[in-house]
């Protein structure tokens, strides 16, 4: 098994503290979080401002440790009343904090909604800080709905608010957009250089805007781009940010909403192997964390990477050890996410513990929790389940999560360590490197003949292949001309070979199934007119019978062979309603009724009334006439015909049953395949019934039941709605 990589699960975090900051920075933090009586203040403007301040303090965290997001959205639209209709800055405002709130509380459909709105807002009055944050909350909002349109449309409108704004604040505030974006996408190159960008604003900001002053913010943002270098594998470069991140955050390290210097420095040591420097930090997180609760997230993230690592090491009692850690600290938390996370550590190190079902509970229900995970971690986890109902012989379970496991993992997205991002850096942070980007350009003024040189060249090359693309088409306009001909040609051919194959089959019934009656009929009047007195008044009645069965069996014969016929025109059609079977079979026996009664058959008729089928009245009556024609001939005399109809939930079957000589189903392909010989009118009616049956999409089936009789089934199968 794979082990997890906490490297993909830091920017879970990261986008958790990534979110606070941002919404922090907008809207602006406090410290206390009391709900301000606003009949003591008389001011519309400072009642906004007072309910602005306490709402930032509910986004945040509330003295227990819980973010309370569903108190922050009731109170979010108290503020709205609050606002004159005209004031679309301050509703724009709202908005944004209750859309803020529903993504906490992951009903991205509400969040989504109220965002859209604050950006629309935002827009019409120009609330530029306000639009930027939306577009960034939206952003994320869609990744988790996978609306990947709008999405695109956020994006391109953050890139182009960069493009065309003046404002270095706002610029500011675009590319830490942007830079988040990427780096959840795993584009590091474009995350990285849109935080360096981002960054180097900031600090011109705090040298020319009176209005900025925080240099805490460089420290998030520093840290943030730390974590990034982390994710990289480039934990050297990711201590000098955290070393810089530092200077500017003081000793607020695990106050003020700052939780992830400390979770930064231990996670970039124990990933180099410096389990000692790792440890300074691990014991600074416990020992230095604020009364109350609040931090609890971040041990359980702390102690969730050191399971990781014990993992790795494969020192299952110690990563058993921090998974435990790990678990309680979430659950103390009360952070979904940290509680989902911990869990599949918990589960990783059970499956290495050959505890597989103890595994399985914990994993199994990570997969329809509404976390983000990425890929690499999600496939992780598809394996360990694998891998687990494999050892239990589950082995169904087994290959589901094998399968996903394996489509995961082909479309996994792993960094490019080895990219140039000393490049990136050293275009916004080495102003010697600009100036020889200057120098360059001046050089390259001196090679304009060469450029026209090779314009002209390129020109050249342009028109040969344009030449060459006219005559592709012209070819390719004739070879599918020619294309199409081929095939009308071989539509022709098929038409003609199902012509000849009809009419070849029409002359094999011709000369089968009318020429022996015919034959009885000329031999019956040959023998009256040559040797008449050979025939005396019985012999001539039995002749007269006889003459009468040969042109009835002639009679029908024309008959199934004109509707034959018809089945192999192309403008066949039939006329499918609900048919009742009763009246149909009664029309058929009265039909047949003189064979029955020269035989003393006995019908044994159980279909009722009201049994129904979807189909064609007509072309089924000839079917069942055909079918039951057959069964006369084969019983004995004083034999017994019977008919039943079952109606299943996937098919109706309407069976005829007879006694006498068996028919099996093989006889009968024989028969309609012309690879058997038919006997009588045998042969074309089961030809007309296969026909028939096949137009009406049914099934005709003949088998021998337990007493040795044979059965023929006509089955429909029930369309589904």
């Amino acid at each position: 098994m794979e082990a997890k990589n906490p490297d993909q699960d830091f920017r879970i975090i990261l986008r958790r503290l990534i979110f606070i900051v941002v919404a922090w920075c907008t809207l602006q933090q406090l410290t206390a979080q009391t709900r301000p009586d606003l009949s003591q203040i008389p001011a519309r403007e400072d009642k906004i401002d007072a309910w602005r301040e306490y709402l930032n303090e509910l986004l945040g965290y509330n003295a227990s440790g819980k973010s309370d997001s569903k108190l922050l959205i009731q109170e979010a639209k108290y503020g709205l009343q609050l606002c004159l209709p005209n004031d679309y800055r301050r509703h724009s405002m709202f908005f944004l904090f209750t859309g803020c709130a529903f993504e906490k509380l992951k009903q991205f459909d509400s969040a989504a909604y109220y965002l859209e709105k604050s950006v629309e807002l935002a827009k019409k009055c120009d609330a530029v800080n306000y639009e930027i944050t939306g577009l960034s909350r939206l952003n994320y909002v869609y990744d988790y709905i996978l609306n990947v349109g709008m999405r695109k449309h956020t994006l391109d409108r953050m890139k182009k608010i960069a493009a065309t704004s003046n404002e270095p604040n706002i610029k500011q505030l675009t590319f830490e957009a942007l830079g988040t974006y990427y780096s959840d996408i795993s584009d590091y190159e474009n995350a990285i250089k849109y935080k360096l960008e981002s960054i180097e604003l900031y600090k011109k900001l705090l040298q020319t805007d009176t209005l900025i002053t925080s240099t805490r913010n460089v420290g998030y943002h520093l840290t943030n781009l730390a974590n990034l270098y982390s994710e990289l594998g480039r934990n050297e470069k990711a201590i000098q940010y955290l070393d810089e991140a530092r200077v500017y955050v003081g000793d607020i390290a695990l106050r003020e909403g700052e939780e992830s210097l400390y979770l930064g420095y231990f996670r970039a040591y124990l990933a180099m192997e410096k389990t000692d420097s790792a440890a300074v930090y691990y014991d600074r997180i416990y020992r230095e964390m604020p009364p109350g609760d609040t931090l609890y997230n971040v041990l359980s993230t702390a102690n969730r990477l050191y399971a990781d690592y014990y993992l790795k090491k494969e020192d299952i009692k110690n990563a058993e050890h921090y998974a435990r850690l790990a678990q309680s600290n979430a659950l103390i938390s009360q952070q979904v996410d940290d509680q989902i996370q911990a869990n599949v550590v918990l589960g990783e190190v059970l499956y290495k513990e050959g505890k597989y079902k103890q595994a399985i509970q914990f994993l199994r229900p990570v997969m329809d929790a509404p976390f983000d995970f990425d890929k690499f971690a999600l496939s992780n986890i598809q394996n360990t389940l694998a891998r687990s109902y494999a050892a239990l012989g589950q082995w169904k379970d087994a290959y589901h999560f094998l399968d996903r496991y394996s489509e995961l993992k082909d479309t996994l997205q792993l960094a490019a360590a080895d990219k140039n991002f000393v490049e990136i850096e050293g275009k916004y942070q080495n102003s010697q490197k600009i100036q020889q980007l200057k120098v360059k350009d001046l050089e390259l003024s001196d090679a304009r003949k060469q450029r026209l040189w090779l314009t002209g060249g390129i020109v050249l090359l342009l028109i040969i292949a344009a030449l060459a693309l006219m005559i592709y088409r012209n070819k390719k306009r004739t070879a599918d001309l020619l294309d199409e001909k081929n095939k009308a040609l071989a539509m022709l051919n098929k038409d003609l070979e199902q012509a000849n194959q009809t009419k070849v089959k029409l002359f094999s019934i011709i000369g089968h199934d009318l020429r022996s009656p015919i034959n009885q009929v000329h031999q019956f009047l040959r023998l009256h007119q040559m040797s008449p007195e050979l025939v005396d008044q019985e012999e001539r009645n039995k002749l007269s019978t006889k003459i009468q069965e040969a042109t009835g069996a002639l009679l029908d014969t024309m008959e199934d062979l004109l509707l034959w016929s018809k089945t192999q025109m192309e403008k066949f059609n039939i006329v499918p309603e609900e048919t009742e079977l009763l009246p149909i079979i009664n029309q058929c026996q009265d039909l047949l009724q003189l064979d029955i009664e020269s035989r003393g058959i006995h019908i044994d008729n159980r279909v009722k009334e009201g049994d129904l089928v979807i189909t064609d009245a007509y072309f089924l009556q000839t079917i069942i006439r055909n079918l039951f024609q057959n069964a006369i001939k084969a019983s004995p005399k004083n034999g017994t015909i019977q008919f039943d109809f079952t109606d299943n939930p996937d098919q109706a079957i309407l069976t005829i049953t007879n006694e006498g000589k068996g028919f099996s189903q093989e006889e009968y392909e024989s028969i309609i395949n012309n690879t058997g010989q038919a006997v009588g009118i045998t042969g074309l009616g089961l030809q007309l019934v296969a026909d028939l049956a096949a137009k009406l999409n049914a099934s005709i089936q003949f088998r021998l039941s337990s007493e040795s009789r044979t059965v023929a089934e006509i089955s429909w199968k029930h369309v589904k709605g």
